[in-house]
């Protein structure tokens, strides 16, 4: 399979001073060039377990689909990354991808967030039927 984008480390926003938020946007960067697929907007997503809403998933082909609620959210691209998170870190627990994600949204700049906001897929999903119960 190929990667969703080309992505050239070359040409992306540098960290003024935050050695730590440099390394984790490129291991970000590296995540969606060679393991993530196809990010996509789905609607209607639920843990098929708890029946619960989800605002993201990942499956271990790499596809990520994100919560089309969430479309105009500003942090969108938190959820984008917390789904990155799960594809490159496969066996941490939730909590340390909850903490990773909190901890890399605080360090990040806007221009990289802005940058990572490129990815979030610009088509919408035509209408589709809700689940039944």
């Amino acid at each position: 399979m190929k990667p969703i984008r080309k992505v050239d480390l070359r040409k992306v926003p540098k960290s003024e001073d935050d050695v730590w938020a440099g390394w984790v946007f490129r291991m970000i960067l590296l995540t969606l060039k060679y393991n993530v697929h196809k990010i996509s907007w789905k609607t209607h997503l639920k843990d098929s377990r708890t029946k619960k809403g989800l605002e993201g998933t990942v499956d271990m082909a790499g596809n990520i689909e994100l919560d089309l609620r969430n479309r105009n959210n500003p942090e969108a691209v938190s959820i984008l990354i917390h789904e990155i998170a799960h594809r490159a870190m496969r066996f941490m627990p939730e909590e340390m991808i909850l903490l990773f994600e909190a901890i890399t949204w605080e360090t990040l700049t806007d221009a990289q967030k802005n940058y990572l906001r490129r990815f979030l897929p610009r088509k919408i999903p035509k209408k589709t039927k809700k689940p039944r119960k």
